[in-house]
């Protein structure tokens, strides 16, 4: 009896043994599909993820060969199923293509991710940019098996910030260059002529009476006129020279590599008559003449600021010559302008200090010796003794604008 009851708890034993071995197979297996069902959904999930996302997703070999490419890349770049194993490089601007493949390969040396932005080709040969973020995938031996290249399409982007760069270097009304982009090449250019000995030539331009034109018939009226100038300055100069505006009614022409001073002189009577020419703004006709004062390099100056205040001088005795004409800077003007800037600056001082006296000379009758009246002339003492003639004080108040308070004191 015992032995059978021992030989029943053995069997017994090594039933319990089997179905335990049995749940633990059946576990695995279960976990492994699990596993496997976890895995299709993920795959299914990024499958369906990289059908519809918006930017193109490339799989490219270490090469740079394709391997695979996201529908969004075959709908925007004309690419099909003939794409795998072509060059992914022939898809770049030929214009960027080697620094681009010199970025792929570098990746794929050093193992790091990287982030790129180049060009690309569309079928119709037009250019976006893309901007691309590339990361490498390994087989089990270590070697790099693919390269996963995200790209998004930042062509807006680009734009814009080409758009607010040339802000930042053109003038809004005339989208001539500014100040900025002119002393960018104006340090280039007398860099230049330096090493070659050679010459440029700075043209400093003012219009003649344009704050009348503004003012009688308004803004708009003159930003037309300041456009239709701008237009004219640019087909008075070379391709290798520059027109700016400085503000206002203010402009400069930058002439590089000139052989003698007399090409300064021929394209500044070439401006002064095509600017002079008549226009039709608003359904009038205007005109209006430049004043330009040349000064040269390096003669009358080795940079942008020496350059532009002696042209500025030359240009303020074209104005006194008569307007509508040029002047070359001479080193004797400074003299003229250093004395116009301390009569200029000493006006306003004259007048608050009551500086300045009045001289009465009589009208005299040439027949009869009869006084018919008294002539009041103005005259400026000075503490040295000295007078300012009129001839010399007045023409500087008018332009400074003071000359209404010397009426009034009068």
């Amino acid at each position: 009896m015992d032995v059978e009851l021992t030989q029943l708890n053995y069997q017994l034993q090594q039933q319990v043994e089997h179905i335990t071995r049995l749940n633990e197979v059946l576990r695995a297996e279960i976990t492994a599909r699990e596993q496997a069902e976890a895995i299709a959904l993920q795959s299914e999930t990024a499958h369906l993820i990289v059908q519809n996302t918006g930017d193109y997703v490339a799989l490219l070999d270490a090469e740079g060969r394709w391997l695979y490419a996201s529908p969004s890349y075959h709908a925007r770049f004309g690419t099909d199923n003939t794409l795998p194993g072509s060059d992914f490089f022939d898809l770049v601007h030929p214009d960027d293509r080697e620094r681009v493949r010199e970025a792929f390969y570098r990746l794929v040396a050093s193992g790091e991710a990287a982030r790129m932005q180049y060009r690309v080709l569309l079928p119709t040969s037009a250019e976006r940019f893309l901007e691309s973020e590339a990361s490498l995938v390994h087989d089990p031996s270590g070697k790099v098996a693919q390269v996963v290249l995200v790209s998004r399409d930042i062509t807006e982007r680009k734009e814009m910030e080409a758009y607010v760069l040339h802000l930042s270097y053109h003038d809004p009304l005339t989208a001539l260059p500014n100040r900025a982009l002119l002393e960018d090449r104006m340090k280039q250019v007398t860099a230049y002529e330096d090493r070659q000995h050679s010459h440029a030539a700075l043209l400093f331009i003012d219009l003649d009476h344009f704050k009348d034109i503004n003012d009688s018939l308004g803004h708009a009226a003159g930003d037309r006129l300041l456009q239709e100038v701008a237009e004219r300055l640019s087909t008075c100069v070379r391709e290798e020279d520059t027109v700016a505006r400085l503000g206002g009614d203010e402009f400069v022409a930058l002439l590089v590599g000139i052989r003698h001073v007399h090409n300064a002189a021929v394209v500044a009577n070439k401006v002064i008559a095509t600017v002079s020419a008549p226009c039709r703004i608003e359904g009038r006709e205007l005109r209006v003449s430049p004043s330009i004062g040349i000064a040269i390099f390096p003669n009358d100056g080795k940079n942008m600021e020496a350059l532009m205040r002696n042209a500025d001088t030359a240009m303020y005795y074209a104005k006194q010559a008569g307007r509508g004409q040029f002047s070359f800077f001479t080193p004797k003007m400074n003299e003229t302008a250093s004395r116009r800037w301390r009569i200029s600056s000493a006006l306003q001082r004259a007048l608050e200090q009551d500086e300045f006296a009045l001289h009465y000379q009589p009208r005299v009758c040439a027949t009869s010796g009869e006084i018919r009246g008294f002539e009041a002339l103005i005259r400026w003492p000075q503490p040295n003794g000295e007078w300012i003639p009129p001839s010399q004080f007045i023409p500087i108040a008018e332009e400074t604008g003071v000359i209404k308070a010397i009426g009034e004191w009068v």
